[in-house]
C-alpha cells in the first residue's frame, strides 16, 4: 500500500485532466459505496408462492409401511 502523502504527491504531479478523471473516480467510489451500505436485502412478499405446492387430500392417511407399527 501506498502512504497517503506519497498518494497525494503522486496526484499532484499529474497533468489537470487526469486529475479531473481521478476525481470522476473517486466521487463514483463514494457512491457506489453508499448505495452498498443502504441497500437491504430484497425479501419476496408473503404469499407470493401461494399455489405453487398442492397438498394431496390423502396426506394425513397412515402409510401402508408402517401399518404394523400402529
Amino acid at each position: 500500500m501506498t502512504s497517503d502523502t506519497a498518494l497525494i504527491e503522486d496526484i499532484l504531479a499529474l497533468p489537470p485532466t487526469k486529475k479531473a478523471e481521478i476525481a470522476e473516480h473517486v466521487e463514483r467510489l463514494k457512491r457506489s459505496n453508499d448505495s452498498n451500505t443502504k441497500k437491504k436485502p430484497r425479501r419476496p412478499p408473503a404469499g407470493s408462492m401461494s399455489g405453487v405446492f398442492v397438498m394431496m387430500p390423502d396426506f394425513d392417511d397412515p402409510l401402508e409401511e408402517f401399518e404394523e407399527y400402529m
